[in-house]
């Protein structure tokens, strides 16, 4: 095979390459042979099938499987050679390619490089650092909702819905008499309504609601909403309720048995150090946000247009599938998605800034994700959705993009972790 790379710019390369017949038939008759060896066709013995008739049942595949070869060997070839980054696997058509009547052929493609990430000095960066304090009232807050997240849910019964009570049912939003979006199988807190709906009118009129009932209620689209002509526009919600539950707390035995502690005092120390806990990470995030932000800024990249649009298209998609399974139509899902391309090219762009950043970091700081790593994380998506760790752990496995998007997620977290610890922070009250 010859081989020649010219380079287009800094962020685009030109790969030719040419394969002689010798070549090609030779990766092509071992294809052939390879197939005839397993064959086990009526009429021939296992293994014994001619090559003529496989070539005849089979030519055509191999022959494009035979050029994909040469195409995935060259493009391997020019990045070892040239010490190319590519950006992406090249977007070529196999069955494109033109092979001469004597199997030769030449074909050329083009590869999008990474852009070259020239870092500057981030260590002992200045960030003001606010002190973290937790006052009485936020332990009741995180006492009440360890109450509420230990609560059971019982049947309502004759009575219906409690104030405080939880229904299982269906959503319909109208507007002139038209349903405009529709929900099923929703949990609903009456004192959390849909967006749009005031809480109060939203508690009174579901309170003593039965099951099989339906009950309605005036709202206003809230923004941003599925069919933004509606924002604003005055509507209601039609809600179905085909489950009423009334809700049980736990008993004080019951928290500290859960908790592990042996009175109320210490209930409260755990529930402090739980807030101090969370309010440092919140503390921590936000320094960390701010450092990613400057990072970025001092870091300006020239981000492939065609690469961009790429992931913005996918975005375009994914939003627009989204949207039709939450039942708008096709037409007006793909005119919402249509409005949104600006947005997701930027938002592209800057997932793609990102994570050139995060990768020369992660290599010049040694930074490396481990096998703890990522149990670690499929055990905590397992807690969150209620799925044991093999059925999250098997799924990452069985989607390389999804596994690959995780391990970017994670190698960012490690990134910011050290920009906040080589930064200095600078106390204020």
């Amino acid at each position: 095979m010859q081989l020649t790379v010219q380079k287009l710019g800094a962020n685009q390369a030109r790969i030719s390459f040419s394969v002689p017949s010798d070549a090609f038939q030779q990766r092509f008759r071992e294809q052939l042979s390879e197939i005839a060896g397993k064959a086990n066709l009526k009429g021939f013995r296992p293994g014994k099938v001619p090559p003529g008739v496989i070539e005849k049942m089979h030519g055509e595949q191999v022959r494009l499987e035979t050029k994909k070869h040469f195409l995935e060997q060259a493009f391997q070839k020019a990045v070892e050679q040239e010490k190319l980054r590519p950006a992406a696997w090249p977007r070529v058509q196999p069955a494109e390619i033109q092979i001469a009547a004597d199997g030769a052929f030449a074909h050329s493609f083009e590869v999008l490089l990474r852009p070259e990430v020239a870092l500057k000095p981030f260590q002992g960066w200045e960030i003001d650092s606010h002190a973290v304090a937790v006052v009485e009232a936020e332990v009741d807050n995180a006492i009440s909702e360890l109450r509420r997240q230990q609560s059971r849910l019982e049947a309502a019964g004759p009575a219906g819905l409690p104030a405080d009570g939880m229904a299982v049912g269906g959503v319909e939003l109208v507007h002139d008499g038209k349903v405009v979006l529709k929900r099923d199988g929703l949990r609903l807190a009456l004192s959390t309504p849909p967006p749009g709906i005031d809480p109060k009118v939203f508690a009174q009129a579901l309170t003593g609601c039965k099951e099989g009932e339906t009950r309605e209620v005036p709202m206003t689209f809230p923004d941003p909403f599925e069919v933004p002509e509606l924002v604003g526009k005055s509507g209601s919600c039609r809600v179905s309720v085909k489950q009423a539950y009334k809700i049980v707390p736990p008993t004080d035995a019951d928290l500290f048995k859960v908790v592990e502690v042996a009175d109320a005092n210490a209930l409260r120390a755990k529930a402090r150090e739980h807030v101090q806990l969370a309010k440092q990470a919140q503390e921590d995030q936000r320094v960390e946000n701010a450092l990613f932000e400057r990072l970025l800024t001092e870091h300006p990249l020239e981000i492939p247009t065609q690469l961009v649009e790429e992931q913005a298209q996918a975005r375009l998609a994914a939003l627009e599938q989204q949207l039709v399974q939450q039942g708008m139509p096709a037409a007006e899902a793909a005119e919402r998605a249509k409005s949104e391309q600006e947005n997701a090219r930027g938002v592209a762009r800057r997932a793609l800034h990102a994570m050139y950043l995060i990768e020369a970091i992660a290599t010049q700081e040694s930074i490396q994700l481990t096998q703890d790593d990522f149990a670690r994380e499929v055990q905590n998506i397992a807690l969150r959705n209620r799925a044991t760790f093999e059925q999250v752990r098997d799924h990452f496995n069985q989607n390389q993009g999804q596994r690959e998007q995780m391990a970017l997620e994670l190698l960012e977290r490690k990134v910011r972790v050290m920009l906040r610890e080589k930064a200095v922070l600078k106390p204020v009250s």
